[in-house]
């Protein structure tokens, strides 16, 4: 039998959205999801979170120098649910006004779009074979599913790894490296 795949790394921060957290555990990736344990830096709260790739759009790899990070759009659903693990209320105008922490993936403000996540431990070339692996197991999933449902034909590969490397300069970062 075969060993699970998986990804570890000491990151230090995760952001979601705008909402800064200090990661409390390692992080760590399998084909099947990404598993953070983060304290909110607002309330203190310790978060668990696991999210699923099946709810996860684009992952972006993004290296300046030595850092490296994972950027990550998710669907609304999962940014729902993450919202409610932080208490965040749903109403993104009251919250625009206020200049509060938010996350949402159809924010106006790109700031409040993505989680990124501090790779530090890694690099580059180890996160992109990682999830060139995670899509090949996202499309084997899909596949199956259409078989099942009885569809046959050409799936989309243009999978959610599509953007998923480049250098830039730190202005270009949606976040501060510290």
């Amino acid at each position: 039998m075969n060993e699970p795949i998986t990804l570890v790394t000491r990151s230090t921060f995760v952001c979601f959205g705008t909402i800064q957290c200090g990661v409390i555990k390692p992080t760590n990736m399998t084909l099947e999801h990404l598993n953070v344990n983060v304290r909110d830096e607002v309330t203190s709260q310790r978060i668990a979170l696991q999210i699923a790739f099946k709810h996860i759009i684009k992952v972006m790899v993004a290296s300046y120098g030595n850092l490296v990070g994972i950027v990550i759009l998710v669907n609304n659903f999962c940014a729902r649910r993450i919202r409610e693990t932080f208490q965040i209320s749903q109403e993104p105008n009251v919250l625009l006004a206020a200049n509060v922490p938010y996350f949402h993936p159809e924010s106006c403000r790109i700031c409040q779009r993505y989680i990124i996540v501090d790779m530090n431990d890694c690099q580059v070339p180890q996160l992109m074979t990682f999830f060139k692996l995670v899509e090949k197991r996202r499309l084997e999933i899909v596949a199956d599913l259409n078989r099942r449902r009885g569809e046959t034909g050409d799936y989309d590969t243009d999978c959610f790894l599509s953007m998923s490397h480049f250098s830039c300069t730190i202005k270009h970062l949606p976040f501060h490296l510290h």
